[in-house]
């Protein structure tokens, strides 16, 4: 008995270690590389805590599900709780930041945390309670979520006042082709074209063509006085 006991272990310890990292995952101690990646490539960040050599089945398919659907359209990042000494840990603020995912979706293992790269901001996150309950659509359910959310603007990418005018002379704002800048109740801003509203909810659409619906109330009055305008 204490013979299959052991062979047991170490097949289930061979079987945990065998698990694959997707290539170009970052390690958590590389936040700041794999922001400049994200940057350069128009991706977000996808902050993935788990805990690669679980031989937990529910934890290693929750890793499994998430670097198959994540792996070409983010960029990963890796925290591993089981070797820290390995992937070492999130830049302190990042951390503080994953917590909105624990509080908001779940504290099961893996917890996913999407970032923006430009400003850092928690755009939307999942963790095995989401993967589990619909395989098919929680990234879906995570994408809807970040496609809600208005863009914010890195202080690099804010145009001066004369190049500000300058943009909003060369296209009119209702002109379902112009882009131009959109503001909501908390000053955030978004860059898109307006597209149509009614007296509930405005919609636009984002540079890489997306169309997002807003409620009006969570606009900025200059913005509601534009949308006015283009009805």
């Amino acid at each position: 008995m204490t013979l299959k006991v052991i062979l047991l272990g170490l097949l289930v310890s061979g079987i945990a270690a065998a698990q694959k990292v997707p290539k170009g995952t970052y390690n958590a101690s590389q936040y700041a590389e794999a922001k400049a990646e994200a940057a350069k490539e128009g991706k977000n960040i996808a902050v993935i805590y788990t805990e690669i050599d679980s031989s937990c089945p529910k934890c290693r398919f929750g890793n499994e599900t998430a670097f198959k659907e994540m792996r070409s359209d983010y960029v990963l990042v890796l925290e591993d709780k089981g070797s820290k000494s390995e992937t070492g840990a999130l830049p302190e603020d990042i951390k503080q930041k994953t917590y909105v995912t624990y509080k908001e979706k779940g504290n099961v293992i893996p917890i996913i945390t999407v970032f923006a790269p430009q400003t850092d901001a928690v755009l939307s996150g999942a963790c095995y309670k989401q993967i589990s309950a619909d395989e098919r659509k929680w990234l879906k359910n995570v994408e809807q979520e970040i496609a809600s959310k208005p863009a914010e603007e890195t202080p690099e990418g804010r145009p001066d006042s004369n190049t500000e005018e300058a943009n909003r002379s060369s296209a009119t704002q209702c002109d379902p082709d112009g882009i131009r800048e959109w503001t909501d109740t908390l000053g955030r801003t978004m860059k898109a074209s307006f597209v149509h509203a009614d007296d509930m909810t405005a919609t636009f659409k984002l540079a890489n063509g997306k169309q997002v619906d807003l409620p009006l109330t969570k606009l900025s009055k200059e913005s509601r006085d534009a949308i006015e305008e283009c009805r």
